[in-house]
């Protein structure tokens, strides 16, 4: 096992599907974390109505199998 920390996205409170990266360097998640946090996206909702969703980031120390690839 080796650390990792991972970077983990929400779309106003729930998880996005493909919203985790591996990363090896606390600095290089706190960047994206600070990128992509607050960002906006605006989209209908099932009534037809624009809503805005906002994006929330967290960085977080964890453990992953060597053979992982870590960005």
């Amino acid at each position: 096992m080796k650390p990792a920390f991972i970077l983990l996205c929400f779309m106003s409170g729930i998880p996005e599907k493909n919203g985790k990266m591996l990363l090896s360097s606390i600095n290089n998640c706190v960047y994206f974390r600070d990128f992509m946090t607050k960002q906006s996206v605006t989209m209908k909702n099932a009534e037809g109505k624009v809503e805005t969703k906002m994006y929330e980031c967290v960085c977080k120390l964890t453990q992953v199998p060597k053979e992982t690839r870590l960005y």
